[in-house]
This record gives C-alpha cells, structure tokens and sequence, in this order.
C-alpha cells in the first residue's frame, strides 16, 4: 500500500489489530502512546477486535504495567541498596586498618559517610520525581482503556469462538503446524522450546489449566480464523488490514539476510486461503511503524520521534548488520586481544597476542533516548559476539608453546547518533567491552580429552572388526 491510495479506499477500510499492537501502548513512550491512540481514534470505527486478541489482551494488560512499575520502584531501590552496601564494605575495610594505627581513620569514615549519605538523599529525591512520570504512565493506560472501552460500547469486539468452533480449529492446528503451514507454526517450536526448560514443579503446577495452557501456542491460528470469518461476512468491496508486530515467517514474506529480514507483504499461502474463503483478494498486512507512516501522513498527525521509537530496532538492525557489520566484528575481536589473559588463568603470562576472529553477533538490547535540544537521537546497543576461542601460547626462543585455549563470549556496548535535522546523517562510537568466559582449559587437559576420544574410537573400532 502506498500513501498515495489511501484517500481512494479510506471508506472502504476494516482494521484488525492483533494483541502485540495494543499491549505496545503500554511498553512504549507517553509521547509515541498518545500519537498511537490519536490515530486510532481516528479509524476506530473501521476497526474490529478479534475475540482471541481482547481475550489476550485483558489476561496481559495488568503483566505489562506491572512491569513498568517495578522498573520505576527498582531503579532508586537497587541504587540505594548499592550506597548502603558500598557503606557498609568501606567501613569494615577502615576498620581493619585501624590496626595499623593508620592516623585520622574516624575522620575518613565520616567523610565517607556524610558523602555516601548524600548520595542517597538525591537518589531518594531523583524517586519522587519520578512521580510525574508514573503519572504519565497511568494516562498511559487510561489512553488504552479508553478506546478498549468504546470499542466494547460499539460492539467492535467479536464474539468469542464456541467450543465446538475452538475443537475444530485446535484439530486443524495440529495438521496445519505438522506440515509448517501458516500461521503460527513458530509458536509451537517457541513453545517446545520452553516446555524443555521448565522444571518438574512447574510442570506440576501447569496442569491446573492444562487446556488453556496447551492451545496458547494455536493463538495466531484463532486469530487468523476469526479474521476469515471477517472476510466472509463483508459484501461492500471492503479492504482488510491486519495491524501486527509480529514479524515472523508464519505470518510474512521475509526478506534480507538472516540476520536482518524485514517483512515483506503477507504469506503467500495465507493470501490463497482467504481469497479461496471470502472470494475476496483485498487483505493487507501491516506492523504499526508501516501503519503510523501511512496513515499519520494521511490525517497530518504525523510526529518524528514516534516515527522513530516505531521503527528504531529495524533501522538498528540495518544498519549494524550492513553498513557497520565488518567495523563491530573488528572492535570486538580487537577489544578482545586487550584481554588481561592472566586474570584468567594465572599461567597465562608473557603470551604471544592470540589471533581472534569473530564470525557473527547478535543485538542483545536496544534504547532510545534524545539529547536535550531534542536534534540528536541516540540509540544505546549491546551486541555480544558468537562463541570464539582464544588458542593462547607463549614464545621461548624460537619455539611455541601451546598453553590452552579459552572460550570466550565479546559483549559490546556502542552508541548510535543520528541528526533528526538530517535523517540519513548517523555516527557509530564505541563505549564499553566486557567478555564472558565459557571454558578455561589447559593444553595438558585438552590432550587428555582427544587421547580418551581416539582410543575410545580405536575400540569401537577393533569390536566393529571381531564383531564382523
């Protein structure tokens, strides 16, 4: 869809927005959740719920809040605990210096003291600021409740599926994700996943509502379902657009790179089903940023910095995954060979500088925030690199010897300017390299393993050989 057709089928529009788009009202900005809800105010009577999304919705409303909740009340608390614990490691430090009749001790610790206090005191009062913005983000859900609220005085939300209807769509799911068809199928594999790492208690305590539990992950089916039975129901020529965040290749045409596919237009499969369903070919995916530009555009409400926030983990992806990929594998491996190896392994001294190379990374978090004047976005970013070894040796003479090898994970922590004067202006600066270790082991220990293998492999072989 383009900006230019929209004034052509405007009237002609039905709406369907999915549980990921309104639970983002919650987690997003106050700025970027008033524009949100002013645009939707504006089509909300061209849109209808999908049972399925309210049901999800209301179960997750309160989840989401809470969850910025304790980001509020956690911050200050976490810092003060901090304060009273560096407290309480520096006096018992001067106390054990007071054995050496180190002179002025008490006077050291008070000043300490009336420092750190301090610094509690501004945290305590950093906390009640902040009440203003609790405050937004109750007007936050406010925003949200209020438009729910219409949309249930209007009867904009669908009546939920009868059990018989739920059975039906839970045997066809079964099928439908045996053979990968969409949508939803990467709910299943998400679910197995999870289902692997739970422990037995848990376990346990699941099969309270095992049945609830167990068709979660045939969510997006109902979903897609009630949208046919939308598709079905409308005889005027009317265009469907489903409004999602979810980017998966179970509901779009990804393409790019693995590491960066954006989406590209909905399932071909899923376009041949609801045209052979509803006789109807007139359907359209879209995730809120492509929403947000069109339609913002169209009702001239249209504001940069929700712009921004919509599209920030795309445009970061894009850009660290083509135009500054080679630069951050080369910081990490370079930050990497800095790697005081010895604080490692003690008997990793006077090395030779190991050679490192890092064949891939992965974005671990994105945020965003704006310089004062409001003219620079800057976008904060941890990557952490692939698994890597260090093989670490040390040089005597003209020999080489190998002492071992470390396994290493490279964390990095980068900024991203951009001028939002000029949008194709961006700058990449590196803040910060940390690294996890995997595995620390010794060259005698590895020989060790491999003598083990090879004579185990000798066996099978030699009984492999009786055997026959």
């Amino acid at each position: 869809m383009e900006k230019s057709d929209i004034a052509g089928i405007i009237d002609k529009l039905v709406i369907v927005p999915d549980t990921n788009v309104l639970l983002f009202l919650y987690k997003c900005s106050f700025n970027t959740n008033q524009n949100i809800v002013d645009l939707l105010n504006k089509v909300k009577n061209k849109m209808i719920i999908p049972s399925r999304v309210y049901k999800e919705y209301m179960t997750h409303k309160d989840e989401e809040q809470a969850k910025i909740d304790r980001k509020y009340d956690n911050f200050t608390k976490n810092l003060k605990k901090q304060v009273t614990e560096l407290k309480g490691k520096l006096g018992k430090n001067i106390s054990e210096s007071r054995k050496y009749e180190f002179p002025n001790c008490n006077d050291l610790e008070t000043k300490i003291n009336t420092c750190l206090d301090k610094a509690a005191q501004e945290i305590t009062a950093y906390g009640n600021s902040l009440s203003s913005e609790k405050q937004n983000k109750n007007a936050q859900q406010a925003n949200v409740e209020q438009i729910i609220q219409f949309w249930r005085d209007n009867e904009r939300i669908m009546a939920e599926i009868t059990i018989i209807r739920l059975l039906e769509y839970i045997k066809e799911g079964e099928f439908r994700f045996k053979y990968r068809m969409p949508p939803g199928y990467m709910d299943e594999e998400k679910d197995k996943e999870k289902e692997q790492g739970t422990n037995k208690e848990t376990k346990k305590n699941s099969q309270v509502d095992g049945f609830k539990d167990r068709i979660k992950k045939f969510g997006d089916l109902f979903i897609w379902k009630e949208i046919l039975e939308i598709g079905k129901n409308l005889t005027g020529g009317e265009k469907i657009i489903f409004l999602t965040n979810d980017v998966k290749e179970d509901w779009w045409n990804l393409k790019g790179e693995q590491d960066n596919r954006i989406p590209d237009g909905m399932r071909e499969e899923l376009k041949q089903e609801y045209v052979a369903t509803t006789g109807s070919d007139k359907i359209e995916f879209l995730t809120l940023s492509q929403f947000y530009e069109l339609f913002s555009d169209y009702y001239k409400i249209c504001d940069i910095k929700t712009t921004l926030e919509l599209e920030y983990e795309s445009y970061v992806r894009r850009l660290l995954y083509g135009k500054y990929r080679d630069e951050i594998e080369d910081q990490i491996a370079a930050s990497a060979k800095e790697i005081e190896w010895e604080d490692i392994n003690p008997d990793f001294y006077n090395i030779d500088t190991p050679d490192i190379e890092i064949y891939d990374f992965y974005i671990e978090e994105i945020s965003l925030h704006y310089d004062d004047d409001g003219e620079t976005a800057f976008y904060d970013v941890i990557v952490s690199s692939e698994p890597f070894f260090a093989e670490i040796s040390r040089r005597e003479e003209e020999q080489l010897f190998w002492l071992g090898d470390v396994e290493i994970i490279g964390n990095l922590v980068i900024q991203i300017q951009r001028d939002l004067r000029n949008l194709d202006e961006d700058g990449l600066s590196v803040e910060d390299f940390s690294y996890e270790v995997l595995s620390c082991r010794d060259a005698w220990e590895i020989m060790q393993e491999r003598e083990q293998d090879a004579r185990a492999e000798m066996n099978d072989t030699l009984e492999d050989y009786y055997r026959h």
